[in-house]
């Protein structure tokens, strides 16, 4: 067995998603937010990946925490709700994790952590009854992070729908399999963040196969790629 499969078998496999505009804009237009969500749940991921960042940036008028003791919930594995992975070595998330568990459509949120993540995070986890997988020195070490989640929750597929940061960092380390953009019939200003700017990888190129392409309502256009490993 050579080294790619055997990587297969110990990973979950990983789908980028994202609706962008046509010049690759991640901002800027009015997304068809029903369109994105209803693709993204069609692939029957086990899991959806989000940073931090994302989380900051739609955490608007949330609630405090309630003071009732948390009770630690139950993973029916009947239960075909996504998980939530939540990136937050940092502990930027402290307080507001609570709202977005509420959610009817989550199972739970995992958080994932470092060596480095503050002690006192890591108690109010536990108190809170979150789980979390703690992976890497100062950030997190996606590649064993992902390992303990496939064998420890069974989570077979990860979606990601987030900003370039994370989607670049996973296409740098090779751990991405596929790349689902939904185009959306627009042209925005070049100050609007791109989907892969800044990418810095070893090769001049990351060669992909096509694997569908479907025209949408409203002029939308759904693309599919694999990674060729």
């Amino acid at each position: 067995m050579n080294k790619e499969h055997t990587i297969e078998k110990l990973l979950p496999k990983i789908i980028l998603h994202n609706t962008i505009s046509l010049d690759g804009s991640l901002r800027g237009f009015e997304a068809d937010l029903n369109m994105h969500y209803s693709i993204a749940s069609s692939l029957q991921v086990d899991a959806y990946l989000v940073g931090s960042q994302t989380i900051l940036d739609a955490s608007d008028e949330i609630p405090p925490e309630p003071e009732t003791e948390e009770e630690e919930r139950i993973h029916d594995t009947e239960d075909v709700r996504p998980f939530w992975i939540v990136v937050d070595s940092g502990s930027r998330l402290k307080g507001i994790l609570h709202f977005y568990r509420q959610m009817e459509y989550i199972k739970d949120i995992i958080v994932l952590v470092s060596k480095s993540t503050p002690k006192d995070y890591l108690h109010y986890l536990k108190e809170k009854k979150y789980p979390y997988v703690k992976a890497g020195k100062g950030k997190v070490d996606f590649f064993e992070a992902f390992r303990i989640l496939k064998e420890k929750y069974r989570i077979e597929t990860i979606l990601t729908d987030t900003g370039p940061t994370l989607n670049n960092f996973l296409l740098q380390q090779n751990l991405a399999d596929e790349i689902s953009v939904i185009v959306a019939p627009f042209i925005v200003a070049k100050s609007q963040p791109k989907i892969f700017i800044g990418l810095d990888i070893e090769e001049e190129q990351i060669k992909l196969s096509s694997r569908d392409a479907q025209k949408l309502g409203n002029d939308y256009v759904w693309l599919r790629y694999k990674l060729r490993k």
